[in-house]
Protein backbone atom coordinates (compact mmCIF):
# COMPACT_ATOMS: atom_id res chain seq x y z
CA UNK A 1 0.00 0.00 0.00
CA UNK A 2 1.46 3.52 -0.97
CA UNK A 3 1.11 6.11 1.21
CA UNK A 4 1.30 9.99 0.21
CA UNK A 5 4.13 11.45 1.60
CA UNK A 6 2.31 13.26 4.29
CA UNK A 7 0.78 10.33 5.86
CA UNK A 8 4.00 7.66 5.31
CA UNK A 9 6.11 11.00 7.48
CA UNK A 10 3.61 10.57 10.12
CA UNK A 11 3.66 6.94 10.50
CA UNK A 12 7.35 7.06 9.79
CA UNK A 13 7.48 10.01 13.09
CA UNK A 14 4.84 7.99 14.84
CA UNK A 15 6.85 4.66 14.83
CA UNK A 16 10.08 6.52 15.71
CA UNK A 17 8.74 8.01 19.14
CA UNK A 18 6.89 4.29 19.48
CA UNK A 19 10.51 2.63 19.88
CA UNK A 20 12.30 5.57 21.23
CA UNK A 21 9.48 5.36 24.28
CA UNK A 22 9.81 1.25 24.57
CA UNK A 23 13.57 1.59 24.55
CA UNK A 24 13.29 4.32 27.53
CA UNK A 25 10.90 1.87 29.57
CA UNK A 26 13.34 -0.89 28.52
CA UNK A 27 16.19 1.24 30.30
CA UNK A 28 14.41 2.59 32.89
CA UNK A 29 12.97 -1.53 34.04
CA UNK A 30 16.62 -2.32 33.42
CA UNK A 31 17.35 0.27 36.22
CA UNK A 32 14.97 -0.87 38.69
CA UNK A 33 15.74 -4.42 38.21
CA UNK A 34 19.76 -3.60 39.10
CA UNK A 35 18.70 -1.22 42.04
CA UNK A 36 16.32 -4.55 43.63
CA UNK A 37 19.66 -6.93 42.92
CA UNK A 38 21.66 -4.45 44.60
CA UNK A 39 19.30 -3.86 47.91
CA UNK A 40 19.40 -7.38 48.43
CA UNK A 41 22.82 -8.14 47.88
CA UNK A 42 23.44 -4.70 50.59
CA UNK A 43 21.66 -6.78 53.17
CA UNK A 44 23.11 -7.30 55.94
CA UNK A 45 24.30 -10.84 56.47
CA UNK A 46 22.25 -11.29 59.73
CA UNK A 47 18.93 -9.94 58.14
CA UNK A 48 16.73 -12.74 56.27
CA UNK A 49 16.02 -12.33 52.44
CA UNK A 50 12.51 -13.69 50.96
CA UNK A 51 13.51 -14.32 48.22
CA UNK A 52 10.79 -15.75 46.85
CA UNK A 53 8.74 -12.94 47.13
CA UNK A 54 11.59 -10.96 45.98
CA UNK A 55 11.63 -13.14 42.81
CA UNK A 56 7.64 -12.43 42.83
CA UNK A 57 8.24 -8.61 42.90
CA UNK A 58 10.44 -8.80 39.89
CA UNK A 59 8.24 -10.60 38.16
CA UNK A 60 5.12 -8.34 39.02
CA UNK A 61 7.58 -5.44 37.87
CA UNK A 62 7.98 -7.20 34.31
CA UNK A 63 4.62 -7.80 33.80
CA UNK A 64 3.34 -3.94 34.70
CA UNK A 65 5.46 -3.15 32.51
CA UNK A 66 5.36 -5.42 29.60
CA UNK A 67 2.89 -4.56 27.04
CA UNK A 68 3.15 -6.73 24.71
CA UNK A 69 5.43 -8.94 22.51
CA UNK A 70 6.98 -8.06 19.15
CA UNK A 71 6.34 -10.95 16.28
CA UNK A 72 10.02 -11.43 16.22
CA UNK A 73 9.56 -12.54 20.13
CA UNK A 74 10.84 -9.50 22.00
CA UNK A 75 9.42 -7.57 24.42
CA UNK A 76 7.68 -4.28 24.63
CA UNK A 77 7.71 -1.97 27.50
CA UNK A 78 5.99 0.84 28.71
CA UNK A 79 6.03 2.79 32.07
CA UNK A 80 3.25 2.09 33.72
CA UNK A 81 3.24 5.54 35.29
CA UNK A 82 2.77 7.30 31.85
CA UNK A 83 -0.92 7.85 31.06
CA UNK A 84 -1.79 5.23 27.58
CA UNK A 85 -5.23 5.24 26.23
CA UNK A 86 -5.43 1.25 24.70
CA UNK A 87 -8.49 0.75 22.14
CA UNK A 88 -10.34 -2.39 23.16
CA UNK A 89 -12.06 -4.57 20.69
Amino acid sequence: MNLNPALAKIVADAHAKYEANNEQARELLLNLIGNTLERIHATPSGELVDYPQETTDLLEMVEQWCVGQHEDGYLIFRDPADDVVTLES
